[in-house]
């Protein structure tokens, strides 16, 4: 038997730990593979059949999974995702700025499994995050008591936050075009501009070895997607191809409480549609990788309760990327070429807005190992061009990151530096974190930091209308300290409960408890806010700072062995923004939010419920309208089993299960309770 094992950029990997066991003995014998070239490992004879197959390597995620020795003996191609090894037992981000670990950050792995939930349901889970509804059915996320331009969400390198708003709508991103996702909490300049209170960071599914994969699901309201993965791995390298399409009505009943005696009304206008297609590749003979990516997203803009003024009014945001790189042991380099389609339609008052955005932009990356020296940068140019808007609305940036690691065993130390430059503005901002490890399980990690943001081109560059008028004497935003210091207790690394339930963990490692609490302190100045005037002319201006204030704790328990484990999170922080002494609370920021969690595998049935809790919140910066607090709980089941060589799996997701009709954005109703069923084959 022989098995090839190569990185997801096509290079070969050594050294790595493979071996096999037959599935049809009932004691498992397992049989080590001995390397006989670069990233290849033989066997001696082998006779046909189905074998468990595991591959591990440093630096990379193992895999277990089953294959087809066949007596022709072809090779059987592995592709490891890179997994870089933390310092201590943190748990690490890493970004395409740089190879390294990133300590003093608390950071989570958000699991891409547990059924037919949106990006925004899982990050919602996370302390720290809140991931309203807004018009149209957006979703854009803030984290630690910022303003949704804080949070920089960055999509295979490039970001997704709205070159407009400044914004991320984590919507236009579904869970079933992801291979990745990891988020990092708190200020970071090694990302470049936009990171102030956190960042994102996304993969689309890459190769991985010869895999087969689609899905289907249909729900309330109208809601119905298929979708499809294939990735092929042979001599000549590996491809992945995959696509989603989605679509759903949301005609809902509610009550329109701005009218007397709370009239029902059917909701009208909000449904959406979205295709979503990528590719990646890399070949064997070179390393090399390359992807492309294609986004698309229409839906019904409503205007608020009480009002069809806006029944006709439509929304569109199209979006294509192509990506080629290299990667080496010595570095990473890629360029990316992305153009964005902004569309705003409303029949009903003959307007029509439209922006394309068109992205050129480079990336390195180097890591030195003797030196423990970490070396990246970037080169971009943005310009918008639609209707009305100026000429020059462009902007070209660069920066550039060092970080170098001092590390005595117990204790690690990494300062860094980010240089930025645009023609919209530039900083200078330093970074400094610590992890030690206290003992075998116990963790504590600390950072202080800075990080800057330019104006978005909505910022400077709006089209002039009735109300509205842009700023192009706009200062950037400036997080002058934001730092946070945290402790976990945990034996291994942790999984999400459905993992760890259904005892896919690496056996004492993966599955035992994890308990992790961080307190964070954020002061940013001339945050950009569009207010108005005292003639009703609204216009972004530089307010005096922004401070947040906080403390996340979160957990996840088994109560006995492999059985049920519950966790959950609460977070308990002030946001406040304004001038002087004059500061009010940022909307839409709760003082307390929490999640409670238990999962367990019941009769070959994954079930999970979790209730989440979310305080009041004020609508304006004036503060004086105040939406009340409100629970939702939320049930997961899903069953999983075996035909021939297939994989199936069956999952239900019903959330709001009590029927609670609250608002997380003011006038804009949610839909009550929502069931949606997913059906997925894997080979």
């Amino acid at each position: 038997m022989s098995v090839v094992v190569r990185s997801e950029s096509g290079e070969p990997i050594r050294s790595a730990a493979v071996r096999i066991a037959p599935l049809d003995t009932a004691a498992r014998a397992w049989r080590e593979l001995a390397e006989s070239g670069a990233g290849r490992y033989e066997s001696g004879s082998v006779a046909p059949g189905r074998y468990l197959l595991e591959v591990r390597a440093l630096g990379y995620e193992g895999i277990r999974r089953e294959v087809d020795v066949a007596a022709e003996r072809e090779p059987v191609h592995v592709v490891l995702e890179v997994r870089p090894v933390p310092v201590t037992d943190l748990v690490a981000a890493v970004s395409d700025r740089g190879g390294g670990a990133v300590p003093g950050h608390a950071t989570s792995r958000i699991p891409l499994d547990g059924g037919p939930r949106s990006l925004a349901d899982r990050l919602a889970e996370e302390p720290g995050v809140q991931v309203p509804t807004s018009a149209g059915g957006r979703q854009v996320g803030s984290v630690r008591g910022s303003r949704p331009e804080g949070f920089l969400v960055l999509l295979d390198g490039l970001p997704v936050n709205d070159p407009l708003s400044g914004s991320a709508d984590l919507s236009r991103i579904p869970v079933a075009t992801l291979s990745d996702a990891v988020l990092v909490r708190g200020a970071s300049p090694r990302f470049g501009p936009g990171a102030l209170a956190g960042v994102l960071l996304l993969r689309s599914g890459n190769p991985k070895g010869t895999t087969a994969a689609a899905g289907a699901e249909i729900g309330a309201f109208g809601a119905r997607a298929a979708d499809a993965f294939l990735s092929v791995g042979g001599m000549a390298g590996t491809l992945a191809v995959g696509f989603r399409a989605q679509a759903s009505d949301n005609d809902f009943e509610y009550l329109n409480r701005t009218l007397p005696e709370h009239p029902i009304e059917v909701r009208e206008n909000a449904d959406e549609r979205g295709l979503h297609a990528w590719l990646s590749a890399a070949p064997a003979a070179l390393p090399l990788f390359a992807q492309v990516r294609y986004d698309d997203v229409e839906r019904g803009a409503p205007g608020r309760i009480g009002t069809h003024a806006f029944d006709e009014a439509r929304y569109a945001d199209r979006s294509l990327q192509a990506r080629l790189g290299y990667g080496s042991p010595a570095g990473r380099i890629s360029a990316t070429l992305a153009w964005r389609d902004l569309l705003y339609r409303d029949p009903r008052r003959d307007l029509e807005s439209r922006q394309e955005l068109g992205t050129v932009r480079l990336d390195g990356s180097t890591w030195v190992p003797a030196l423990a020296l970490e070396l990246s940068g970037y080169l971009s140019r943005e310009a918008i061009a639609g209707e009305e808007t100026a000429a020059d609305a462009a902007r070209w940036s660069g920066g550039v990151w060092l970080g170098r690691t001092f590390d005595t065993g117990r204790i690690s130390i990494r300062p860094g530096i980010s240089a930025d430059a645009s023609t919209d503005g530039s900083a200078l901002n330093p970074e400094i974190a610590l992890a030690a490890q206290l003992g075998p399980s116990w963790s504590l990690w600390g950072r202080a930091g800075r990080a800057y943001r330019l104006p978005s081109f909505a910022d400077l560059y709006a089209p002039s209308a009735i109300g509205i008028r842009a700023n192009p004497d706009l200062n950037p935003e400036r997080v002058v300290i934001d730092a946070e210091v945290g402790v976990r207790w945990g034996p291994g690394r942790p999984v999400g409960a459905r993992q760890a339930a259904a005892g896919t963990g690496d056996d004492t490692t993966r599955g035992g408890a994890d308990l992790q609490a961080a307190a964070f302190f954020r002061e940013t100045r001339d945050p950009i806010v569009w207010v108005a005037s005292a003639v009703a002319l609204w216009s972004p201006q530089n307010l005096d700072r922004l401070t947040a204030a906080g403390l996340e704790v979160r957990g996840d328990v088994p109560l006995y062995g492999r059985g049920p484990r519950v966790g959950g999170s609460l977070t308990l922080q002030k946001s406040r923004l304004g001038f002087g002494s004059n500061r009010n609370p940022m909307p839409y920021q709760p003082e307390l939010a929490g999640d409670a969690y238990v999962g367990s595998l019941i009769a070959r049935f994954w079930l999970r419920g979790a209730v989440r809790f979310v305080g009041t919140r004020t609508t304006t910066l004036a503060g004086v309208r105040r939406l009340p607090a409100y629970a939702a709980v939320r049930l997961d089941a899903s069953r999983s089993f075996r035909i021939g060589g297939v994989a199936l799996e069956a999952a239900v997701a019903i959330d709001n299960l009590l029927d609670v009709r609250y608002e997380e954005t003011e006038l804009f109703p949610e839909p009550g309770r929502r069931v949606l069923f997913r059906v997925e084959a894997r080979r």
